[in-house]
């Protein structure tokens, strides 16, 4: 009877010992997943700020003042009605 009970203890303890290694693996697993999902999260925020930041700088280029201010700066100099031009064209058949 004794060498019966010494297999079941075994077995009993090494199910324990099983059960107590996948615990721990679960557990770190998930805080892994935990970590990967606060750097994601991290991530869309600087994302989110940087797409606002993007959208500004759009919007504030759009701004008839900074478009003159750029041109200028490039060399580019303000047109007078002495510099337009009109074309006429003619009408098909003439």
């Amino acid at each position: 009877m004794r060498n019966g009970n010494s297999v079941h203890f075994a077995f009993v303890a090494f199910l324990v010992m099983l059960f107590v290694v996948l615990y721990v693996w679960q557990n770190i697993s998930m805080m892994k997943i935990r970590m990967e999902c606060r750097d994601r999260v991290k991530k869309e925020r600087e994302l989110f700020k940087e797409h606002d930041r993007l959208l500004y700088e759009i919007e504030r280029r759009r701004s008839i003042d900074v478009v003159e201010e750029i041109a200028l700066g490039r060399g580019m100099k303000r047109i007078s009605p002495l510099n337009m031009q009109v074309v006429i064209a003619a009408k098909k058949g003439q």
